[in-house]
């Protein structure tokens, strides 16, 4: 009877899920939702602690693992391999330091200097909110130091470097600069020194005013070079 069957399910605990306002399937997957929003962060700061204190190279997944509570299938859930979470680390830096090194090689900090005013004015508030985030973010400069001769940190420099690279070459196209032997080699050769000069002014634990002053000067000297190109 009906007063049986609920009489049973007070006494063996069997309560309908409707009767708590959702199904159980759903209740689980939000539950795993926010399970897997953690173990991801986790992973994340288990990764920095390592790749800063062992480096890259001698970092390994299960030590990664061990150190976040969690099983390598877990990371691999998240992550291709140990070099994709390396990027996912360091990205909260190395996102807005791209956006940083194209500015630097912008055809607006360039005009900027053919106007005769000074670089930093095409560095504004972008270069500040850098600096910033990077004094907030030192865990991930502790990467970057630690990491300055892996391959991957090399290969992830390479990348940044290309990419600025083809943004000063678009410049120079829309500018209408002349084609000059040896033109590519200098462009990629002005990239290198942005990026590298960028990094090293970042790895520094100066004061935000004596770093800004030194990305001013890494900013005057790439948009003369860019515009050298042009004549």
């Amino acid at each position: 009877s009906l007063g049986a069957g609920l009489s049973d399910n007070l006494t063996h605990g069997n309560w309908p899920s409707s009767f708590f306002g959702g199904t159980g399937a759903a209740m689980t997957r939000e539950r795993d939702e926010r399970a897997s929003a953690g173990t991801r962060e986790n992973l994340i700061r288990a990764a920095l602690r390592e790749f800063a204190t062992r480096g890259y190279d001698e970092s390994s997944v299960r030590e990664i693992c061990a150190a976040a509570g969690v099983t390598t299938g877990a990371l691999y859930f998240f992550f291709k391999n140990k070099e994709n979470l390396f990027r996912e680390a360091i990205s909260p830096v190395m996102e807005p330091l791209e956006d940083l090194i194209r500015s630097v090689g912008s055809d607006r900090v360039s005009k900027l200097v053919i106007e005769g005013r000074a670089p930093e004015e095409g560095l504004p508030a972008r270069a500040r909110r850098f600096l910033e985030l990077c004094e907030e973010r030192r865990d991930v400069i502790d990467v970057l130091k630690k990491n300055r001769t892996s391959a991957v940190a090399e290969k992830m420099r390479g990348e940044h470097i290309a990419a600025l690279s083809e943004t000063i070459r678009s410049f120079l196209r829309t500018s209408g600069a002349p084609e000059m032997a040896g033109g590519d080699l200098v462009v990629k050769w002005l990239a290198n020194i942005a990026l590298r000069s960028i990094l090293v002014v970042v790895e520094q634990e100066e004061s935000p005013e004596e770093a800004l002053k030194h990305l001013r000067i890494v900013s005057e000297f790439i948009s003369a070079g860019v515009l050298s190109l042009r004549r």
